[in-house]
């Protein structure tokens, strides 16, 4: 490393024209150099033939030489001769000296010599002269000493740099005081982002940080400042305005004030650091919060307590006004404040309101799930949007959480603040929060209590069924008791066949009742269409009807239009709908009472009405009587019996058809009104047959042919083979698929009924086997089962059945298929 010329440039310094005799052994300025703590010496330049310097001979030097160059015995040698490996800067340094005159002061370093040398260099004598006198001094120590110093200086900076961006980047907020007026020096960002982003550098806290005052805190700035001591403390409260014109806001902290102290010790200003743990606190009693709510509804039985517990802990928590829980009404443009927790002195919401209160804007917005936030009812609110509404029951501020559920607006929770409130996003998200936590909890509830009242209806449908059942099953075996005791009177037996087939026939009802609910609540009901008018309908079902309304002495009208009203309707389901409802009426209205059936059309649709003046119907309990195991007189004291799934069968059946049934009672011993609205067929002429004037089956025609009867059900099969017996068939009876099969081998049926649900072989698994056989080839085979959708016959008919018989059958069924059967034969 070479230092340029220091004091002079090298073109620039004047020679110093030193006299050599002045210099010399003998001179009389030799005791001066020889005392001088300088280096000195006379060097003789040697130049090559193309007079470029290549060397020096040293002529003299006083006794500081050896100290600074290390060089002993010098005088007389060349420099390559002492140091071979000498930089050649030396030599071109010099003889340019020595040819100019020019003198020199440079600074370098020589790596042979490990050192560093100050030089001072002159020609000695005129411009023929080549000799250079040298004064210098070995630099070494002080250069080291400035390198070290560089060192050092470097690595402050970075260190500063370091320390710099660790202030500017650190996690903890952090600011530099000055004076004992704490004025601000310097701060980062974590920091100015606490203080809201406030112009601050360059003046005390007290005038940057106001609303400080009287919290103790610049008191404890001045007490660091006056002792020196450190001065830490944890979770701190501070009331800080975070917002230019917004309320201060309660923070914590964990922070330190240490005293920063000049050279000589004295306190200069304060480093204030520390960490604002205000998040974690909120979080942490957020999860309190949520905590106590899960708590407080964890055992709760009703959607009140879950209501009264979540708005009261929210309110408190958030120290607002009124904390309210609403539900949507199903028109879903109204909500009802079903409970709402408040301070003392503010009135209670509680009630049905418009949702139109809260603007038509912000309503939009709410339906899909967009919370409300006002934090400033008459600066951000007109009088048409909501103000005149909030102010008139003191609120200033609000939070409104929408909670949507598979896109409808379900519920909602809310809070008001007396005042204008700058709601964070943490309050908001708390709100929303409690909300849905809140809403998971009534509608835990709700479901309980449903499945409470749904298992109370279902033991109470049991006892029903049990009920129900035993009241044609006691006649029956009456019955048979009479037919065993009285063999001989002829008019005893009629009159017991009569009633026993009253009483199976109400057994067949209540299980078709039943088979019909598990069709609909499996969504597996069938519907057969046909185009049809309603007055044909109508007569079926007063037909079936009839017999109950006589009973009781009713005085029985209808009123249905007489130009044709054309349905596209499953004639025997609607049939059953009408029905059941006229039964209802005859059922639940006092001996001697009015039932009216009237229908009314327009252009889309008929209306049909069943209007009675029974027993009537509680405004609470309107909503109920569609539902399953709900019984019409149950609350009124009036049950008739029955099982309680009527009106719940008649619901569905028309809900399939596309229309709506609706029902209208004043209450209590006042009547009711059912009303089924059904859609019109336009188009198309009724179908042939109806159910009015269907042609009546044809007689059976006693035949000998051969039947078999399979079924393990050895009374069912003893019976049937006996009727066919009477009727002159030729009968065999068999319980099971082996003895099945080799009977119809021998016997050659020409007809076969088959049951399909058997133990070991069934049905399905004996046809397969029949219909494989030479004897049975040719057989009609009739399957008799209990199900009988069209689902169950189209089964049978792909397993190779000719007909199908659903259990239980009347013989009149049975003889209608005989005779489609002879008719193959």
């Amino acid at each position: 490393m070479k230092i340029r010329p220091t004091d002079a440039a090298e073109t620039d310094s004047p020679s110093l024209n030193i006299n050599p005799a002045a210099v010399g052994p003998e001179s009389g300025y030799r005791p001066l150099l020889e005392s001088m703590k300088q280096g000195f010496c006379v060097l003789e330049m040697l130049f090559d033939d193309a007079g470029n310097p290549f060397d020096y001979r040293f002529i003299d030097m006083n006794g500081a030489f050896s100290r600074h160059t290390g060089l002993v015995d010098a005088i007389g040698r060349t420099a390559r001769e002492l140091v071979p490996d000498l930089d050649p800067y030396w030599f071109a340094t010099y003889g340019r000296v020595a040819l100019t005159g020019e003198s020199i002061h440079f600074e370098n370093h020589e790596p042979a010599m490990h050192r560093w040398f100050d030089v001072y260099a002159s020609r000695l004598g005129d411009a023929a002269s080549r000799k250079v006198v040298l004064f210098f001094n070995d630099i070494t120590s002080r250069k080291l000493i400035e390198t070290e110093r560089e060192q050092l200086l470097r690595q402050l900076t970075v260190a500063s740099n370091r320390l710099t961006d660790v202030f500017k980047n650190a996690p903890a907020f952090m600011c530099v005081l000055r004076g004992p007026e704490h004025v601000f020096e310097m701060s980062n960002e974590r920091y100015r982002q606490l203080i809201g982003g406030r112009d601050h550098i360059g003046s005390p806290i007290r005038d940057a940080l106001p609303e400080v005052e009287g919290q103790g805190f610049f008191e404890l700035l001045d007490q660091v400042f006056r002792t020196g001591e450190t001065f830490s403390s944890n979770d701190m409260r501070l009331l800080l305005q975070r917002h230019p014109g917004s309320p201060a806001e309660i923070r914590y902290f964990d922070f330190m004030y240490m005293p920063l102290r000049d050279a000589n010790g004295e306190v200069t200003g304060i480093v204030a650091q520390g960490v604002d743990l205000t998040d974690r606190k909120i979080a942490e009693e957020r999860l309190r919060l949520l905590d106590a709510v899960s708590m407080a509804t964890r055992d709760a039985m009703d959607p009140q307590t879950v209501m009264v517990a979540t708005t009261k802990l929210l309110g408190e928590h958030l120290s607002v006004a009124r904390c309210a829980y609403a539900d949507l009404e199903p028109d879903n443009d109204r909500f009802t404040i079903r409970h709402d927790w408040t301070a003392s002195g503010i009135p209670t919401t509680v009630g049905t309101y418009s949702l139109d209160i809260f603007g038509t804007r912000a309503a939009s917005e709410m339906r899909t799930g967009t919370v409300l936030v006002i934090r400033n009812v008459d600066r951000e609110l007109s009088r048409s949007d909501g103000a005149d509404t909030f102010n008139a029951i003191g609120i200033k501020a609000i939070i409104c959480c929408p909670l949507v559920k598979d896109d409808h607006l379900v519920a909602m929770m809310a809070v008001h603040s007396a005042a204008p409130r700058e709601w964070s996003s943490e309050d908001v998200a708390l709100v929303q929060e409690v909300a849905e936590r809140s809403w998971a909890h009534v509608e835990r509830v709700r479901s309980m209590e449903a499945l409470r009242e749904a298992d109370q209806r279902k033991s109470e449908f049991l006892a029903a069924l049990a009920h129900e059942l035993r009241n044609p099953l006691a006649p029956i075996q009456t019955g048979l008791d009479i037919l065993r005791i009285a063999a001989a009177d002829p008019a005893a037996l009629e009159k017991t066949r009569s009633m026993m087939e009253r009483q199976l026939r109400h057994l067949v009802h209540l299980v078709d009742d039943l088979l019909d609910v598990a069709r609909i609540t499996r969504g597996k009901i069938e519907l057969r269409k046909e185009n049809i008018e309603l007055k044909h309908i109508v007569t079926s079902a007063i037909e079936a009807s009839l017999p109950f309304i006589e009973a009781g002495r009713h005085d029985f009208s209808v009123r249905i239009p007489d130009e044709p009203i054309l349905l596209n309707v499953d004639p025997t389901r609607i049939s059953q709908v009408i029905s059941n409802l006229l039964n209802n009426a005859a059922k639940y209205t006092p001996p001697g009472g009015k039932i009216t059936l009237k229908a009314l059309h327009n252009a889309r649709e008929v209306e049909i009405t069943v209007t009675d003046t029974g027993v009537g119907i509680p405004q609470n309990r309107l909503a109920d009587v569609f539902e399953m195991f709900s019984q019409v007189g149950e609350s009124t004291g009036r049950a008739q019996g029955g099982l309680g799934i009527g009106l719940t069968i008649v619901s569905s059946l028309v809900q399939l058809h596309g229309g709506t049934i609706t029902v209208a009672s004043d209450g209590p011993a006042k009547g009711s009104d059912f009303v089924v609205r059904l859609p019109l067929h336009i188009d198309d002429k009724p179908s042939p047959s109806s159910i009015s004037d269907r042609a009546p089956d044809q007689p059976n025609q006693t035949t000998n042919l051969k039947i078999l009867v399979i079924d393990d059900n050895e009374d069912a099969a003893e019976t049937l083979s006996t009727l066919l017996l009477m009727d002159g068939y030729d009968t065999r009876v068999v319980n099971d698929g082996r003895s099945a099969l080799d009977m119809a081998a021998t016997f050659i049926p020409n007809i076969i009924f088959l049951d399909i649900g058997m133990p070991g072989m069934n049905g399905y698994e004996i046809i397969a086997a029949l219909r494989k056989m030479d004897a049975a080839k040719k057989a009609v085979i009739i399957a008799v089962t209990g199900w009988g959708t069209d689902s169950d016959r189209q089964r049978t008919r792909e397993a190779g059945f000719d007909y199908h018989l659903t259990k239980p059958a009347s013989y009149e069924d049975v003889q209608a298929l005989l005779m489609q059967a002879t008719s193959r034969h």
